[in-house]
């Protein structure tokens, strides 16, 4: 009985309770052990039931008395049970854990500007920072963290890094928690670039100079790097240290992930508003057990398939090892994830998480990297890779019962296009110019930027695969409304009646600036080459980039080429501006 023990927890005395005679009163009975000395205060105790069937011990609602020598359970039924006690969750111990700054040998690259407060650099904060270089790769940015506090946080990049490590990962790349959750028994679509980071754990990403100086360019105060906390962390770090030491970290990660994912809208729908902040914080913790209890219910339903999928991914990730060997783990590390949550639901351990969380709630500047280039390399960027364009156009005609009558809205455009890419202004049999298009040197048609007064034209719609959804500001782009923001999308679809793709073309990738939810899954269904965007004064604009392929294969290789960023550049450098004559 005791191998079976709930994980990080000792037993200490066992009863067997049967009834001789009568019957078990309909209103329960009450198991207490007295204890000779108090429990101590870095441990909690809690009963168990002996599941005879499963060879498993269940935790029960326990009270722990005040002098904390009597430890109490309400019972359904005479069976055999038992005493545990455990040390209080890792999370608890580490409420005040530090740790050292992570190791930067060499300078950051020249374009990174090395003077410039781009995170907040305190010995103390919550989490702790540095740029430097790898000598194999000196022109690519490598930023090191390390989380410098005892709770579970998630790392957003803003673009995808060319390399990533983590202390966790035993040398492997770290997979995004979007792409273990997908790997899951059911597939869910959670923010993409977002990582799991263990308290005081490290993480080391790399960036291409390029892909930085692009984002940088439009996006110049949004962070590179966040780190922030969500209830999903706190339930994944907390269910993550009850299994963290099965000999396999990764794996264990693996299937935490797939666990919280597979049971998340159990536990939001059972919590309510579980938004974490400083104010919030109280209120949100209060309620982890009762969320502990509901995630328990969720996983006892699908404990194996979460560990059959959690150990099928990690054998992809693993050829040669054992795939017996695998489940074997991946179906003890289940048990011990459940096990743990009966814990945390029953037990009440969780008080410290509070004061863990504090800091990683406060200014989120304490939680940033924002990417800063020094002069010269600003200034080789804006000269050596495009030049201005700037123009005033119509709006069209409006279109309305009677004579069209030419629109009185006007729009100007400042944009930046690659060196040897021709603007050219497009009529469409009208009398205004209303369309700006842009030709490579070779002659094909990249970029078409399209202003309307009025939303006319229709586009088809159809299954499609978001390969990119990356926010971006524009200058006189309005919010389009709570929960929607201005992106850059590339969108995958296959050829239909109403795509209009060439002949020989099967595949289309468009690389547009459309207003998306912040929460758009990865597939979907939408309207192509049709998603106009709302600027001042009633003036709709079309910014959008159209490219046709034989196979699935060559259109997703065409998101890592140099068109596709040349592209994106010019897309994410627009200003408009609107105004009526």
């Amino acid at each position: 009985m005791q191998a079976a023990a709930p994980p990080k927890s000792s037993l200490h005395e066992v009863v067997d309770l049967e009834m001789s005679t009568g019957t078990f009163p309909s209103s329960g009975a009450a198991l207490t052990f007295t204890l000779d000395q108090p429990v101590p205060n870095e441990k909690s105790a809690f009963i168990a039931n002996w599941d005879a069937r499963n060879l498993d011990w269940v935790p029960m609602a326990t009270d722990l008395s005040s002098d904390r020598k009597t430890v109490s359970a309400k019972l359904a039924h005479f069976s055999t049970y038992g005493l545990f006690d455990i040390v209080s969750n890792t999370i608890g111990q580490l409420v005040g854990a530090r740790t050292t700054p992570p190791d930067c040998k060499n300078p950051p690259p020249t374009w990174d500007d090395k003077n410039a407060p781009q995170f907040y650099d305190n010995i103390n904060g919550p989490v702790l920072w540095c740029a430097t270089s790898d000598p194999a790769n000196p022109d690519d940015l490598e930023i090191k963290l390390r989380l410098n506090r005892g709770a579970a946080a998630s790392i957003t990049t803003a673009i995808k890094p060319v390399w990533s490590e983590s202390d966790l990962w035993q040398g492997l790349t770290p997979e995004t928690w979007a792409t273990m959750a997908l790997s899951g028994p059911e597939s869910l679509a959670p923010t993409p670039n977002t990582y799991f980071i263990q308290p005081t754990g490290e993480y080391s990403f790399r960036f291409n100079k390029s892909d930085v100086l692009d984002f940088w360019h439009s996006n110049k105060t949004t962070p590179l790097i966040e780190v922030d906390t969500t209830v999903p962390d706190v339930l994944a770090g907390l269910l993550y240290d009850q299994v963290s030491d099965t000999g396999v970290p990764a794996l264990s990660l693996i299937t935490t992930m797939m666990a919280v994912t597979q049971c998340e809208s159990d536990v939001y729908a059972a919590g309510g508003d579980l938004t974490l902040t400083v104010t919030s914080k109280k209120s949100v913790v209060d309620k982890l057990p009762g969320l502990m209890n509901t995630l328990a219910g969720c996983l006892s339903g699908h404990s194996d398939s979460i560990a059959q999928e959690a150990a099928k991914y990690w054998a992809t990730r693993n050829p040669a090892s054992t795939i017996t060997q695998i489940e074997k783990t991946a179906h003890l590390v289940s048990k011990s994830i459940l096990a743990g949550a009966q814990i945390y639901a029953t037990v009440q351990v969780l008080a410290p998480v509070a004061d863990a969380l504090t800091d990683l709630l406060l200014d989120p500047i304490a939680r940033q990297f924002v990417f800063q280039p020094s002069d010269q390399a600003l200034k080789e960027y804006l000269s050596s890779t495009t030049e201005l364009y700037t123009g005033t156009f119509h709006t069209g005609y409006l279109f309305q019962p009677g004579t069209p009558t030419l629109s009185p809205l006007r729009a100007s455009i400042s944009v930046r296009y690659p060196h040897g890419w021709t603007p050219s202004l497009v009529r469409f049999g009208r009398t205004t110019d209303n369309s700006l298009t842009f030709f490579n040197p070779q002659g094909k048609e990249e970029v078409t930027f399209d202003f309307r007064s009025d939303r006319e034209g229709a586009a088809g719609a159809g299954p499609v695969e978001y390969l990119e959804n990356t926010p971006v500001t524009i200058p006189g782009i309005t919010p389009s409304g709570p929960g929607i923001h201005t992106a850059f999308v590339a969108v995958l679809y296959s050829n239909g009646t109403s795509w209009g793709l060439p002949t020989g073309m099967n595949y289309g990738v468009d690389l547009l600036l459309s207003a998306v939810r912040a929460d758009l899954p990865a597939k979907g269904e939408t309207g192509i080459g049709g998603t106009l965007l709302s600027a001042t004064n009633g003036v709709f604009v079309g910014l959008y980039s159209q490219h046709g392929f034989a196979t699935d294969q060559e259109a997703r290789a065409f998101v890592h080429s140099e068109e596709y960023r040349q592209i994106k550049s010019l897309l994410t450098s627009v200003s408009i501006k609107t105004w009526s004559e």
